[in-house]
């Protein structure tokens, strides 16, 4: 960001230079230092006596400190609040308690010849110190030319108005240098999020509406007026091309933006398809002080990339929670990635991501060759159970992807220094959910919407066809990895059954589990799918003499099904439920076999 707002500043420049005759006129027409003496008007509508140039000034609000610093008076501030830390020195000045609550009795005894107050000091505050007879001046703008009306009157106030005046020439050029590029633009819409839980958002009357509309943008929340609780609903059919969230509020951090990264419901809007969520400091949008204009620039550069250079403002390093409710920080945009398991690898070529993976494990090699060729030319760091952890180091991965079975090698690459990321699933929301997760990591958000979506709407098109069958319907299903090795709950298969619409006969048991052929014959399973990949299943069934009275073998509804289907839980995973669905319902689906 720090590189775009040196851009605008040469483009200020450039204006200030190009105007130069009219600044030396205007700094000629500006008043001389000092300045006071008589009533001015504040920003309450009160008539301020100010007689002399203050010596002991205190500022109420962080807005106010950022004004008496940018126009050189940081030596006579001899307070500020608790939330005073811009500039740095300002921080280091005595404390008089919070912005919303001054302590009166500190403040006294500091003995200041000038308050500056905002606002929310009108009721109790302002009245109560001037009972006991100090000067206070409330600054209250509501518009960006009030913000610089305001800078202009606090210099003419403290003797600093040639710098007020010289401070605001700039900042009316800078403003200017984005209008002038923003009034003949089409306006994207634009969502403001102030918080989260619940969602506040900002409507007319604001500075922040009148930034978005500056910056050549239109506030999806225009019709409301100040500061408002808006509901999910509007927001998505309102259907916002950019997000901007509103970050640093206290302990709260980033919260807002994360919620404008993760929430599902977002996933349908422009701004979300197309990666257009940015977060932007509190400080710079809610203290009317001379770094609005920074915040101008931001959301310059959020609604029209294009034109002022795409924003610069990194989710890295980035904090996820990965499946097994690890906190993972990943420092960098990953570049250089290694995955450890079939269904991350799968995941990874499908969001676009295949030209970043440098390693991966052998059963990607060997169970995806035929789907992904280019694993050919990518090096193998070890087989799926047995990992070469010395030459995973040595390919100085950025992320590496694993799974909970592969936890100890794990540990020992985090002691490493690598950020690793484990990931499982056993149903085919975790798949979403993995894709998701993978996406925001990688920077592909867009591309996983996509998918996602594609999957989601195959997911509902089977879910409408089967929601409504009655249990007597729903097939008793067995499922078999190897002979007598059984898919109980807890598994993918089992989740594909139910979803398919089916019942498996062993969902009593957790996981995968051995049981004897008597076990399979008592449940009379109506329908068999059998993996193919792993050993003879398909043919024991079949040839194993004792089955023949089970319905599913005397009925012909035993159908093998490709491991590598089922049993790497990436995209492909929708392809098997499609057939498991066909195969037990062939009267509802066309596929049915």
């Amino acid at each position: 960001m720090k590189q775009h707002r040196q851009t605008f500043t040469k483009i200020a420049k450039c204006l200030l230079l190009l105007s130069s005759i009219a600044l030396i006129s205007f700094s000629a027409c500006a008043p001389a230092n000092p300045t006071p003496a008589g009533a001015v008007v504040d920003g309450l509508g009160r008539p301020v006596n100010i007689e002399k140039i203050p010596q002991r000034i205190i500022s109420l609000s962080p807005s106010n400190t950022e004004i008496l610093f940018a126009l050189g008076l940081g030596e006579k501030v001899v307070a500020v609040t608790e939330f005073c830390d811009y500039p740095p020195e300002a921080g280091k000045k005595e404390k008089i308690g919070g912005y919303s609550t001054p302590d009166i009795e500190r403040i006294i005894a500091l003995e200041p010849d000038l308050i500056l107050a905002g606002s929310i000091h009108a009721r109790e505050i302002i009245p109560a110190l001037e009972e006991r007879g100090f000067t206070i001046f409330a600054l209250a703008p509501e518009r960006l030319d009030g913000i610089l009306e305001d800078i202009r009157i606090v210099g003419e106030i403290t003797g600093k108005a040639k710098e007020a005046y010289e401070l605001v020439a700039e900042m009316e050029s800078r403003i200017e240098a984005v209008t002038d590029k923003t009034k003949e633009l089409e306006r994207p819409r634009v969502f403001y999020i102030t918080w989260h839980d619940p969602l506040w958002s900002v409507g007319s009357g604001t500075v922040i509406n009148e930034l978005i509309e500056k910056a050549g943008g239109v506030n999806i929340f225009q019709g409301i007026t100040g500061h408002k609780v808006v509901d999910m609903e509007t927001l998505i059919v309102r259907n916002p091309e950019v997000i901007i969230a509103c970050t640093g509020h206290g302990e709260a951090e980033g919260k807002p933006f994360e919620w404008a990264k993760e929430e599902s419901r977002l996933r349908v809007t422009e701004a979300r398809k197309d990666n257009r969520v940015y977060q932007i400091d509190a400080d710079l949008v809610s203290r009317h002080g001379p770094r609005i204009v920074d915040a101008l620039e931001e959301f310059a550069q959020f609604i029209h990339p294009e034109i002022f250079g795409k924003p610069t403002i990194s989710d890295y390093p980035m904090e996820i929670v990965d499946q097994m409710g690890r906190a993972v920080i990943i420092p960098v945009k990953p570049a250089r990635i290694i995955s450890l398991s079939t269904a991350n690898t799968e995941i990874l070529f499908a969001l676009g991501a295949g030209s970043s993976i440098i390693g991966v494990d052998g059963c990607s090699k060997r169970d995806l060759k035929e789907t992904i060729p280019e694993l050919e030319e990518i090096s193998e760091v070890g087989k799926y159970a047995t990992l070469d952890i010395e030459k995973i180091v040595a390919l100085h991965p950025d992320l590496v992807l694993a799974v909970p079975y592969q936890k100890q090698a794990v540990e020992r690459l985090e002691d490493l220094g690598l950020p690793v990321v484990i990931l499982e699933a056993r149903s085919i929301e975790a798949v979403l959910n993995n894709m998701e997760l993978i996406g925001r990591i990688i920077d592909r958000e867009k591309d996983t919407f996509t998918l996602v979506s594609s999957i989601e709407q195959r997911l509902k098109n089977i879910a409408e066809k089967t929601r409504n069958l009655a249990e007597a319907e729903k097939p008793t299903v067995l499922y078999l990895y190897e002979p007598l090795w059984v898919a109980g709950s807890n598994t993918m298969a089992n989740d594909l059954i139910q979803k398919g619409g089916g019942a498996n006969i062993f969902s009593d048991l957790d996981g995968c589990k051995e049981v004897d052929l008597e076990a399979i014959i008592a449940r009379e399973p109506q329908a068999i799918f059998c993996v193919q990949g792993y050993a003879q299943t398909l043919e024991y069934i079949t040839c194993e003499t004792r089955l023949e009275g089970v319905p599913a073998v005397r009925n012909g509804r035993v159908y093998g099904i490709q491991a590598a289907l089922v049993d790497i839980p990436g995209p492909r995973i929708i392809d098997a439920l499609e057939l498991i669905a066909g195969c037990l319902h062939p009267e509802l689906f066309e596929e049915g076999r």
